[in-house]
């Protein structure tokens, strides 16, 4: 492996770092996206961002591409944590 690229000792931390921090403030809209578009419609808008951000983690891995992973993981973490919240969205009492 090349130098820079995914077997640095601290890549993964800064990945894993990022997509905690953009899901949480994910979290402070996701709700209000779901109250507005409705809880079946986010669910669906939500699973196409982890899709495509599997997808771009599933590419990056065949490039050997750094940021493509770190796009991807972006990606995924924006559809993973609002999908937690649309999840929950049926849930609460009306």
């Amino acid at each position: 492996m090349r130098s820079g690229g995914l077997g640095e000792p601290g890549c993964y931390r800064s990945i894993d770092w990022r997509a905690t921090a953009d899901g949480r403030l994910l979290r402070r809209f996701a709700g209000a996206l779901c109250d507005k578009m409705g809880f079946r419609t986010a669910s669906f808008t939500f699973l196409t961002f982890i899709f495509l951000g599997q997808m771009l983690v599933a590419t990056s891995a065949t490039v050997d591409s750094y940021y493509l992973l770190l796009a991807g993981r972006f990606v995924f973490a924006l559809g993973g944590e609002g999908y937690t919240v649309a999840d929950c969205a049926p849930l609460r009492p009306r």
